[in-house]
């Protein structure tokens, strides 16, 4: 049962770093985007290709739909309604709106589950 703790434990660690790597590249990518005074939906599209370029999903039409909030979010800004000076703020709205995969969430429990069976 310990093992299975510590595989949990090791997992939830790993995935909490890949979420961090994804944060940190987009943050990175906004703001470089931001220095060339991009437009909000070219440093969205931006943001959206380094998801992809990171991203270990073979399907790449759920992407879309994952970055939904985040897309909303950064238009919201350029239409002036969420954001009072009207400019997107990377470590604010990435952080508010980067997608949780559910995938990993599903080998997470796919993983614990066996683990769970195999030491009974």
């Amino acid at each position: 049962m310990v093992s299975c703790l510590s595989h949990k434990c090791t997992l939830k660690a790993l995935l909490f770093l890949k979420k961090q790597f994804i944060r940190k590249k987009l943050v990175e990518s906004a703001k470089e985007s931001i220095k060339l005074k991009a437009r909000n939906i070219e440093i969205y599209n931006k943001m959206q290709t380094v998801f992809v370029e990171i991203d270990s999903s073979p399907i790449t039409t759920s992407v879309v739909k994952e970055l939904k909030d985040l897309q909303e979010a950064v238009m919201k800004v350029e239409d002036r309604k969420e954001n009072t000076n009207g400019k997107f703020d990377p470590e604010e709205h990435i952080d508010a709106n980067l997608p949780v995969r559910v995938n990993e969430q599903r080998v997470s429990n796919l993983l614990q589950s066996m683990l769970l069976a195999a030491s009974l």
